[in-house]
């Protein structure tokens, strides 16, 4: 051809619209052909531009093809990265996958690249985030009676902990029998199983002051760093077991943070001493009187006539209402349970022993019993940072309908609970309890592992996360106040 005669490749750079990168010659792979350092020289700002981003994409369809599978998909892959290259010169914008960098010329929408990965990569991301049976709670811990028991703990771990971990084992695997084994009024009594995240709490801190009063610290050691690790050992060995609730997490960041300002002069037996009345102190403040100022406080909005909704068995409502009965107020409760556990039956004995009229129920008839009442008490697990509830499940369903009821809410907490972890729905984070627990009917016995296969998987959720807009009033300690939900994040940052 005459040197009059402009090149394809000129001819495709008139014709590209404004804003649009120049066509760059591509081989029979895909593969931009390589140019000498004088012919780069020679080319446009545009030109080098498209001359990278068409490298880019082939780089990117070369990675892209072995998780795509085989030759075929290196093929189309690299037929996809020729069209992108070429079709710059028709006014489409040259793209590369999402591993490629953009540039201003490139103007592609987050969505598009994200959809041009997927087709890169076989299209299969969505599926491999679930586990082989469809399961969509596979992220959250195996269930305790689905693991190998017992859970053998490692070598040097306290006894009081192994010990611990095993009474964590029976309250998850036995059959249901009340509320928090641990009753905060009588430290001494205790049991086998562990319900409740009082019971929890006070049984672990329990355990960290006997592996206290036994540590001893190694030569060549510093007592607040090597005790906290070997504390670590435990709590992971605990958490292993069962995830930690927001109360023994927050029980042990003060415990951690008591043993870090020791100072290092004070003797063993002295820093020892120092950490048991610690953890006296903290069980008494925070969890024996915030349950009885609770109570104090709660029972004052209890009046006369009134009816009482509760759900579940939580200690800190069972105190409230016994407060109320023994300042001489007359109302009724109307106790709410489900299954599998049953836990409300323990708070209606209690109730009863007590002389408070009671009237039992399951959240199926939540609606009919709770168009007669006039007020709600909830317990909680935890109180989340967004103002959120943490409780045990079906709680989120008691608080929709007394919002819907216009009934006010009242949940009772303490603040050794409240944590600063969002959690934005009750799937993310949970825990599972038994499956078979919803198989089995009310007082019979068990499916067979051949009926079982036959049916849906069931999912035991323990806990649901209650919106803040369903939560009236929230009881604390630290001011001897009831702390609204608009006032609930100002108190958070003083005692978390």
């Amino acid at each position: 051809m005459s040197g009059s005669a402009p090149s394809q490749q000129q001819q495709a750079s008139s014709a590209a619209p404004a804003g649009a990168l120049p066509a760059i010659e591509l081989g029979p792979d895909g593969r931009p052909v390589k140019k000498s350092s004088e012919e780069m020289k020679k080319m446009s700002k545009q030109e080098k531009a498209a001359y990278q981003e068409a490298q880019r994409a082939w780089k990117a369809a070369q990675s892209a093809a072995p998780a795509s599978g085989g030759k075929g998909a290196k093929a189309s892959a690299a037929t996809s990265g020729e069209g992108r290259a070429s079709g710059a010169g028709n006014g489409a914008p040259a793209t590369a996958s999402g591993a490629a960098a953009r540039r201003p010329g490139t103007a592609v929408s987050a969505h598009q690249d994200a959809v041009g990965s997927q087709a890169a990569a076989g299209g299969n991301r969505g599926a491999s985030s679930r586990s082989a049976d469809g399961n969509a709670f596979s992220h959250l811990p195996v269930p305790i009676s689905e693991r190998k028991l017992p859970i053998a703990p490692p070598r040097g771990l306290h006894p009081a902990v192994v010990l611990l971990g095993a009474r964590i084992v029976a309250s998850m695997t036995a059959p249901a029998s009340g509320a928090d084994s641990v009753d905060c009024a009588s430290l001494g009594e205790t049991s086998a199983a562990l319900r409740g995240a009082n019971a929890r709490c006070v049984a672990m801190l329990e355990a960290f002051r006997s592996l206290i009063n036994d540590y001893s610290t190694p030569q060549s050691a510093v007592l607040s760093r090597h005790l906290t690790q070997y504390l670590g050992l435990h709590i992971s060995y605990l958490a292993e077991i069962r995830p930690l609730s927001p109360g023994m997490g927050s029980a042990i960041r003060a415990l951690k943070h008591e043993i870090s300002v020791l100072p290092p002069d004070m003797s063993d037996a002295e820093a020892k001493a120092s950490l048991v009345e610690f953890i006296d102190t903290y069980v008494q403040e925070r969890i024996v009187l915030a349950q009885r100022a609770i109570a104090q406080h709660a029972a004052a909005k209890i009046k006369n006539g009134d009816v009482i909704l509760a759900f579940g068995a939580s200690s800190a409502v069972r105190g409230i209402l016994l407060a109320a009965h023994a300042q001489g107020k007359r109302f009724q409760v109307v106790i709410l349970d489900s299954r599998p556990r049953n836990e409300g039956r323990e708070l209606a004995r209690h109730l009863v022993n007590a002389g408070v009229e009671c009237s039992y129920a399951l959240i199926s008839a939540l609606s009919f019993a709770a168009r007669g009442a006039t007020k709600v008490l909830l317990g909680a697990n935890g109180l989340l940072a967004n103002g959120a509830l943490l409780a045990r499940a079906g709680t989120a369903q008691v608080a929709l309908v007394a919002a819907r009821l216009n009934l006010p809410v009242i949940v009772a907490c303490e603040t050794y609970k409240f944590t600063q972890t969002i959690h934005l729905d009750s799937i993310t984070f949970n825990e599972l309890g038994d499956p078979s627990e919803l198989r089995t009917p009310p007082g019979g016995a068990s499916a067979s592992p051949a009926a079982d296969k036959r049916v849906a998987p069931a999912v035991n959720l323990l806990f649901d996360v209650t919106p803040p807009e369903f939560l009236t009033v929230r009881l604390q300690l630290s001011d001897s106040k009831l702390v609204t939900s608009t006032s609930f994040n100002r108190l958070l940052r003083y005692v978390t």
